[in-house]
């Protein structure tokens, strides 16, 4: 955990943050999305739900600071 700064962020450096933290969100759901191997199908599911829902979000955040 990086410690509080006395004066916040400028935005660009506030989006790149949040993307990197859906990038690894999105990579935790991939990695624990293989429930269906130990016979979870609905678990799995849902991560997968999430893993894309990450993924779509971190691609709008890279976008908005590549504008």
């Amino acid at each position: 955990v990086d410690p509080i700064p006395n004066k916040p962020p400028k935005h660009t450096k506030m989006l790149s943050i949040l993307a990197a933290d859906h990038e690894k969100l999105g990579i935790f759901c991939a990695t624990t999305s293989k429930m269906t191997s130990v016979g979870d199908p609905a678990t799995s599911n849902l991560l997968a739900d999430r893993q894309m829902a990450h993924q779509k979000a971190a691609w709008m955040l890279r976008s908005h600071l590549e504008a």
